[in-house]
């Protein structure tokens, strides 16, 4: 939070708003075990995104092994789960404490999410137990109908990361939240929905929502008797009070977003943006710089006019040194876009004037390309 226009700002409601909710949770006693303000926040996330299950969590992360353990079982240290190396490291993680066995596969370069046919290309290599595909960056992926037929043709469940995609939509204007078996949030106070920390896995299927709302909660079946695959990931009350607060503010924290990606849109010049972008609610805002464009260079020239600029995900997965030996197939697109990938803010703290700085150190003209 050094920059004077930072990556990420995250955006609260008011102090006194947050004051009052929190002196009704400590006068009500109650403080977790979904209470009152976490069956609020679970109801209306529900409402919002038209889905009949949903469970919220103490982190995406507890969240992503929630959903895996639910729909996938628990691993045998050979069956193996399908994701992309281009996301972040919590999904692969959340892969091998179930004892799976991940596999990395390669991108679509326009929408930068799972290429479908690379990964029917990896099921057809061995005992798999399931897909865990990701919505880069919380925009809803192009792909997502095709990812839906390979998981349907394969007989496996698909779980997808939307980590940054609350208040985001898919290209026919559906919210993102009710595709594949099993959708995941975080709410951490990085993402457009934020809450400190916190997470929502949610689903189509009332009784897929309600074993995972179990799981959040040592797998009791609503009394004192385990039944199931849990751990304690429930979400306090005390987060759950902001994300009441917060799901009356995205529309608005989206729509401000939406204006200023408006304004890069209009000077990149020969930069490219992922597929669908305009529908996201832009936790920041990724942009594919053109072939040649020196990354490193142009990240320390923001810096030097107060702007912070990152790389996610830059270095990819498979380039960690704790994940350099999971498996993988060719990664031409992953390790192309890793090179060019820069992250560029678009909270509410940037106005336009700053917008046309950042352009014109990135070089930009007149007009964002085409995706690739």
């Amino acid at each position: 939070m050094s920059s004077s226009h930072p990556l990420i700002r995250p955006e609260f409601p008011p102090t006194e708003h947050v004051a009052a909710d929190y002196a009704a949770i400590t006068a009500s006693g109650r403080f977790s075990n979904f209470g009152p303000f976490e069956q609020r926040f679970r109801a209306g996330i529900g409402r919002r995104l038209g889905v009949d299950g949903v469970a919220t969590y103490s982190s995406a992360t507890t969240g992503l092994i929630a959903a895996i353990g639910t729909l996938m079982g628990r691993g045998d240290g050979n069956r193996r789960v399908i994701l992309p190396s281009f996301t972040f490291a919590a999904a692969v993680q959340a892969i091998e404490l179930l004892d799976f066995v991940p596999v990395f596969v390669d991108i679509e370069p326009g929408s930068l999410g799972v290429d479908p046919e690379r990964a029917r290309e990896a099921i057809a290599d061995g005992p798999v137990a399931g897909l865990l595909f990701a919505n880069p960056f919380g925009i809803g992926s192009p792909l997502v109908s095709e990812w839906e037929r390979l998981a349907s043709e394969a007989a496996l469940p698909l779980v997808i990361d939307s980590a940054a995609g609350f208040g985001s939509e898919y290209p026919d204007g559906t919210p993102i939240g009710g595709r594949g078996d099993a959708e995941v949030f975080s709410f951490h106070a990085t993402k457009p929905l934020a809450v400190g920390e916190g997470g929502a896995v949610t689903s189509r299927d009332a009784d897929i929502g309600e074993r995972l709302r179990s799981a959040s909660n040592f797998g009791f079946d609503g009394g004192r008797e385990s039944v199931r695959m849990g751990f304690n990931g429930k979400l306090s009350e005390f987060a759950a009070a902001l994300g009441v607060r917060q799901l009356e503010r995205i529309d608005r924290i989206v729509e401000a977003r939406r204006e200023v990606l408006g304004w890069y849109r209009a000077r990149l010049g020969a930069h490219s943006l992922p597929s669908n972008v305009e529908r996201s609610s832009l936790a920041f805002l990724p942009v594919v710089l053109a072939a040649g464009a020196p990354r490193d260079e142009l990240v320390g020239a923001l810096a030097g006019i107060g702007v912070e600029a990152r790389t996610y995900y830059a270095p990819s997965l498979h380039r960690h040194p704790r994940f350099a030996d999971v498996p993988r197939g060719p990664l031409e697109v992953t390790e192309d876009v890793e090179q060019r990938i820069l992250s560029l803010p678009v909270h509410s703290g940037i106005d336009e004037g700053t917008v046309e700085e950042i352009a014109r150190v990135l070089g930009g003209a007149t007009g964002i390309v085409d995706p690739w």
